[in-house]
Parts: structure tokens; sequence; C-alpha cells
């Protein structure tokens, strides 16, 4: 598994949604504002992000000059609330299509660095300069390459058409509203994600099954031969070992080919990985254990701060190098190793101490502090999973063995707090479930339970 989308129902992500808003509060001393977007805390916009296009380094002007309270504003959700902290909102819209992002008051076509033919991109940016206005601007995707100039005019077109439409129900409207909500998670992925090279779309329900392809038949037709559909028992989760990857990706202790491992330790104010190496049995064989360890674990950084959602600071503690040479090695394989991640990285070069900083753009929260919790009884030395992620599992267990033994009635045996969820939160999820089986679920609490034990039984 190279990365993992997760959306529960409680709390699907705000990421691409627009809002009329209001300006609460301008706070000179960081610079920001905090606006009420009718969400259930109100929103971080920087001056960065409150600046429009015309003005380059927002960090230049005063907030106050660029907002003012009791003001209406139209922003987008750049960033979902992490913790106890709002979403972080941006002023200067923009709108995603497959091969384009529109910006209605962009001024400029940018296109992606990553399509380097020249001729290529000269005519993609002739057909799309040919069909903006003069105040508004575009960024060319990678994944516009060969593209049909049909194909990018008429998606350009229904960008411009949805902007027209948002600025009309931005109209009709009083501060705080949502005016436009971006795709669901899995349609949002198929737009931005799929590339020639994936064989296959594995889905392992019916009706999503149904949406995604219906959605790709609309847009990305080439995708729809390529969907397959995995019912119970043949489950996806089950197939690509889904739920062990998960476990997995839960401890904080990685292991490396050559016998190293690296230790991720998330706190709240920054992730530290420490590299370890494993035994070695000379000093000549020590530097070449080091560099093989140091070059291993630069590209597992890179898939574990991917897969893991890892955002903000990291700091790296490699394992000692006596050479320039060896440093500047590992620092190109993590720079390379990166360089395809979706989240802009930035590293720095080594510290005198052997250190390295990046920083890794956060737009949600990582899927540690999302999944578990502090484990009170260790007195914060360990986590334990919440309440509601072994809920989730419960429901994805009950909703497979009802297909596997159709035409039975189960018991789910779970701890006091899961049992919470169950009857809570994830009600209509189970009873979603018991509507499409033709069954009937009892929830039983039992106080012996740990946490993240369940037992299903059937009548």
């Amino acid at each position: 598994m190279r990365e993992l989308f997760v959306e529960r129902q409680r709390d699907n992500s705000l990421l691409g949604n627009v809002y009329l808003g209001r300006v609460t509060k301008v706070l000179t001393s960081v610079n920001a504002a905090f606006v009420d977007c009718g969400l259930e805390r109100s929103a971080f916009l920087s001056a960065g992000d409150a600046r429009p296009y015309s003005q380059q380094d927002g960090n230049k002007y005063d907030i106050s000059e660029l907002v003012e309270e009791g003001r209406e504003l139209l922003v987008q959700v750049i960033a979902d609330p992490i913790g106890d902290k709002g979403a972080r909102i941006c002023a200067r819209i923009s709108l995603s299509g497959r091969n384009l992002v529109f910006l209605p008051k962009g001024q400029k076509v940018n296109i992606s660095r990553k399509l380097t033919d020249v001729e290529e991109r000269q005519r993609l940016s002739k057909i799309v300069e040919d069909g903006i206005a003069s105040k508004e601007g575009a960024i060319i995707r990678t994944i516009a390459k060969e593209a049909d100039s049909t194909t990018v005019i008429e998606e350009l077109r229904d960008l411009q058409a949805r902007w027209s439409k948002i600025l009309v129900s931005a109209n009709k409207v009083r501060a705080p509203s949502c005016v436009e909500m971006e795709l669901p998670t899995v349609l949002r992925n198929l737009r931005d994600r799929l590339v020639p090279s994936i064989d296959s779309i594995v889905v392992d329900d019916s009706e999503m099954f149904s949406i995604a392809r219906n959605f790709c038949d609309r847009f990305i037709p080439d995708f729809v031969e390529r969907f397959e559909l995995r019912l119970p028992p043949e489950t996806a989760f089950d197939d690509y070992e889904i739920e062990e990857q998960i476990e997995n990706m839960m401890s904080p202790e990685v292991n490396l080919p050559s016998g190293g491992s690296l230790l991720i330790e998330e706190t709240q104010s920054m992730t530290v990985i420490d590299v370890n190496t494993g035994r070695f049995s000379n000093k000549a064989s020590r530097e070449t254990a080091v560099l093989r360890t140091n070059m291993e674990a630069s590209k597992e950084i890179a898939l574990q701060l991917q897969l893991r959602n890892i955002g903000g600071i990291i700091i790296v503690d490699f394992i000692n190098m006596r050479t320039l040479e060896d440093r500047s090695k590992v620092l190109l394989k993590l720079k390379n190793a990166v360089s395809t991640d979706t989240a802009h990285v930035q590293l720095t070069t080594f510290s005198d101490f052997g250190l390295l900083e990046l920083t890794r753009r956060r737009s949600r929260s990582s899927y540690l502090h999302g999944f578990s919790e502090w484990c009170e009884s260790c007195e914060g030395v360990g986590r334990i999973k919440t309440a509601h992620t072994v809920a989730i599992e419960v429901l994805r267990s009950l909703w497979v063995r009802t297909q596997v033994e159709p035409g039975h009635n189960f018991s789910v045996f779970a701890a006091p707090e899961v049992v919470e969820v169950l009857n809570g939160q994830q009600m209509t999820a189970l009873k979603d479930i018991e509507r499409r089986s033709a069954v009937s679920c009892n929830i039983v609490s039992n106080a012996n339970f740990e946490r993240d034990f369940f037992e299903l039984v059937r009548h």
C-alpha cells in the first residue's frame, strides 16, 4: 500500500469546499484572521492566503489591509480541521478538473513542471490561453499531456460554468454558508490520480462501484473497462491485506531490508524519525553498513510520510556519516524519493549534529492521531485505537459475515464505548447493513472486553 484515504460519515473531508464566510476577528499579532464559515470552529486565514493573485507575497502585507471584521468573504478550505484547530482557508478560489485547475482570478496560465516537452507545453498553453478571459487563470496538470484540444476546452468551460454557479449561489445566501462542495473522496481520487499505468480499479461495494464507474464513463471513459467489482467473501481488504497494513502503520517501528529500522514518534508539534542500523562486525564494514541503511531509510521515510499522512515539521536523525560524500548521497536519495509525493515536501541540508529537517504540507490529520488516542492505563507511553475506529472494524466484519452467511442474524459483543458509537454515530451505517443484507443485528455491551476486542455470534 502506497497511500491511504479514509472518510467517515461523522467527519467528511472539507477540502475544496467553498464557503461564504464572515470575518470575526483580525489578529495583527500573527498576521491572520478568523472567519466564521458555519463550521464547528472558526477557520484560520493567514495574510498569505488572503492576498489576491496580483500580490505575489501576502506576508509582506498587514492582514488588516486585506480583510476587515464583519466583512463577508468567499473562501475555500485548503486544510481540514486538525485536533483543536479549525480549518485553514484561502481567499483565492481554485476549481479542480482532471486536466486543469481553473483560477477565476488567476490572471495567467501556469503549467506543471513535470510536463517537460517544450512543444507540448506550448500547445496546451495556447489552448487554455485562447479559452480564458483576461482576468482568469489556470494551471495545466501533468495528466493533460497529449489530451486533445476538445477535451481541454470542454473541461475549461465546465469549470467556468461552476464558477458562475458559485457566484450566483453566494449572492442568494447570507454568511456563513457553504456554496460549493468538492467531490466525495472516492470520486476526487479517481479524477486526480488515475494515470495510464493503472491497470485495474478494485471496488468492494456494489453501490460505490456503480457510482464510480458512471463517473468515469462521463469524465474518464478510457478507464471504464478497468473496474473490477469484488464482493464478499473475496473482499478487497482481505485480498490486499489492508487491515494488516493498517495495523503495521500504527506501529512506531518499521524494519529495513538490511536489518536496520526506523522509529517514528509523532508529537503535537513535530515528528521525529530515528534511523537505527543493524549489526556490523568491524570498522571497515561499519561505514558501508551505515550508508546502506541510511539509503534504505531515505526511501522508506518517503513512503511512510505519505502512507501515514504525516505533515508539518519532521526531524530525521540518520545514523552518523563521517564523509560529506555519503551525506550528499543520502540527501539526494531522499529528495528523489519525496519528489513523487502529492503533498509538497521541502528539505534542508544536514545540521552540524547530523540531523535533517523537512516539512510536508499538512491538509488533514495523520492516521495515527485519527485512528488512535493516548492510552490512559499506560500513562501516555502508548496508544490505543479509538472507539470509533473499532466500531468501523465491527461494521466491516459484520458486512462480510452477512454476505458469507446470508439469512442469519447476528449479535455483536463489544466494549461499552464501542457499543455507544454503534448505537449512536454509526447507527445509520448499522441499519444500512441490516437493510442491504435483510438481517437483524443485536448490539450487546460487555464491560469485560478490551476496547479493541469484539465478537460476532451468528443466530
